[in-house]
């Protein structure tokens, strides 16, 4: 049987980064078609991004949710992987997530640890904890979650089946328009998640990224009591 094709999409607004982002990609050892949606309403800079790449183009400004979903519209891949512009793959993760998806055919996602940098002297390994047997809904907002030590899943580490990639992320989310993605695809879908403890992916973490963090903590837990009830208190009393 032939590998399967990966489809990467990365979003953009032109940082230099993203040669980086593209080439950690190219260099994976399993086919890939590479998918650059570029949302900074300009035009990217003349060698930007390396012959080959399929560049796509929104309004400019349009947010992360509407570019990963005109890449995931694009994408013909057997399987569909993300990837940000300031973060980069390390060699072997798209070989890796490959084999965890063939080896559990009931799985949809895969996701794995990042090496999450927040500066020139620190850094650390994150999600600390995993999820295990649990659901994301568990995970996430499990009875537990107040005593859990940094439960995530990375978007840049996420693998997932094309059959998900017709389940859009929510255009009106700025912020966590990925969990909220994942939650609804558990939820709607049934879809189901494997994670590895290998490390796949340097994360910088960039001080508007993690402002990005910041929301609004009671409308947020009111999206998801709508979504799983009881996540609403549960997401409260981690805060």
């Amino acid at each position: 049987m032939s590998e399967p094709l990966v489809s990467v999409v990365i979003p953009t607004l032109g940082r230099a980064s993203l040669r980086d982002a593209i080439a950690s990609a190219r260099r994976q050892d399993t086919p890939t078609e590479v998918i650059v949606v570029n949302d900074s309403g300009a035009p990217l800079a003349a060698g930007l991004v390396a012959d080959g790449v399929r560049v796509l183009e929104t309004e400019g400004r349009t947010g992360a949710a509407h570019a990963r979903n005109l890449g995931m519209r694009a994408a013909g891949g057997d399987l569909v992987a993300f990837l940000d512009d300031d973060d980069v793959w390390l060699p072997g993760h798209l070989a890796r997530a490959v084999a965890e998806l063939t080896a559990a055919p009931d799985a949809d996602l895969y996701s794995c640890r990042g090496l999450v940098v927040y500066g020139p002297q620190r850094s650390r390994l994150e999600p600390v904890e995993l999820v295990g047997d649990r659901t994301l809904a568990e995970y996430f907002f499990g009875r537990d979650v107040w005593l859990s030590r940094c439960r995530r899943v990375m978007t840049p580490t996420l693998v997932f089946r094309r059959s998900l990639a017709d389940l859009p992320m929510d255009t009106g989310l700025r912020q966590s328009e990925d969990t909220w993605w994942l939650l609804t695809a558990e939820r709607e879908r049934g879809a189901r998640l494997v994670q590895s403890a290998n490390v796949g992916v340097v994360v910088h973490a960039s001080p508007d990224r993690e402002s990005g963090r910041r929301r609004d903590d009671v409308a947020w837990a009111r999206r998801l009591e709508s979504l799983v009830p009881g996540a609403g208190p549960a997401h409260l009393a981690a805060g």
